[in-house]
């Protein structure tokens, strides 16, 4: 028998608890959860709407007459009112507090920072708008420079420096941003298809993996390095998976060497491979048979053998619905690899390296080039 869940919407000082129909969805890769609850009165007990848009808002849980937990702080974005002789029908929509973040921009737009981390970028950004950012990692070194552009609304200026320093920006429950990374922490026991899902769906995409990628950039110079030196850097990584001859040539960005163009492709490579891969599952109720209720970025063995998946995947996103067909979560999952680290090595002008250091580079790339050959 499934847990009985009640959600509430807090807003205005009133507490709503009656929905026909409900949705709530986060996402590892959007920075605002979202909501949507439909309620209907009959024209005997018709009352009037008093939810505005732009009220502030919380949507709680309660399960089984536990204490209640939040699942999003924010705002009601839209609200509809549809009447009749049958009754009136509601629905109201909202979304995170960040919500601001994502469709503002500041009037000024030329903000600039110098050594500062990512986390002081964002907080001076989010600061007017009242919105908190913490961060549950650690957030890397400094930024030497970085300069938000004129046309940029918030959240892109914040997402483009966190991807310096491979990190992801979501929120939490209580409205916060988040900057994180993809999270070790499992969810306990497995979906199998067929035995504890509603329905499963496996896609696998082909068109952006290739058999090779190369990475071109430019040499950090020095006073003994020559200009024809300095604009030949280069490295590739393979996919041996990919089973026909697909190369794609991108670049470095900022001053490079063998090591971190060896690096970069690599890097690109191992996320192609994890976005090619996205798994859908539905399944009954909002929490799994361990009591824990379903969230994103958390590891999740899944088993598929019509599929012939067996492997532990990333949970990217997560939908809470309720319906007359029933109460269920879907579930958006991914391997890990899409969202792998990219730490590129420090390269400064003026040192040289040592010898071990370019041998292993080269002895890389030399390996990579035999394994080419005898394919």
């Amino acid at each position: 028998m499934l847990p009985a869940h009640t959600v509430a919407l807090d807003v205005t000082g009133q507490r709503f608890t009656s929905w026909t129909s409900l949705q709530v969805s986060r996402s590892l890769e959007q920075a605002a959860a979202s909501f949507r609850l439909d309620a209907f009165e009959g024209a005997s007990a018709r009352s009037p709407v008093i939810v505005r848009p732009q009220s502030s808002c919380r949507v709680t849980l309660s399960t089984d007459g536990r204490a209640p937990v939040t699942l999003i702080t924010g705002y009601v974005d839209d609200v509809d009112v549809s009447s009749g002789i049958e009754g009136t029908a509601v629905s109201i929509v909202g979304r995170s507090s960040t919500c601001d973040l994502i469709d503002c921009m500041e009037p000024s737009g030329a903000h600039r920072w110098t050594n500062t981390t990512v986390l002081g970028i964002a907080q001076s950004l989010a600061e007017g708008y009242g919105v908190e950012v913490v961060a549950d990692v650690d957030v890397g070194r400094p930024l030497p420079r970085f300069a938000a552009q004129p046309t940029e609304r918030i959240f892109e200026t914040i997402e483009r420096a966190a991807r310096l320093r491979s990190l992801l920006v979501t929120d939490d429950a209580d409205g916060r941003l988040v900057l994180t990374r993809a999270g070790p922490t499992a969810m306990r026991g497995s979906l199998i298809d067929g035995q504890n899902t509603i329905r499963m769906r496996c896609s696998y995409a082909g068109s952006g993996r290739y058999s090779e990628i190369v990475c071109r950039g430019q040499r950090a110079t020095d006073a003994e390095t020559s200009a024809s030196d300095a604009a030949s850097v280069e490295a590739s990584a393979a996919d041996p998976s990919v089973s026909r001859r697909r190369v794609l040539t991108i670049r470095a960005e900022g001053r490079t060497d063998p090591a971190a163009c060896l690096e970069r492709a690599r890097w690109e490579m191992l996320t192609r491979y994890g976005r090619s891969t996205r798994v859908s599952v539905d399944v009954p109720g909002w929490v799994n048979a361990a009591g824990e209720l379903w969230t994103v970025n958390r590891l999740q063995h899944v088993r598929s053998d019509a599929a012939l998946l067996d492997g532990v995947l990333l949970i990217v996103a997560v939908t809470f619905s309720r319906s007359t067909a029933g109460t269920t979560t879907t579930l958006e999952l991914q391997p890990p690899e899409a969202f792998a680290q990219y730490q590129p090595p420090t390269v400064k002008a003026g040192k040289r390296k040592p010898v071990g250091y370019w041998l292993t580079a080269a002895l890389a790339l030399a390996a990579q080039s035999k394994a080419r050959a005898t394919r």
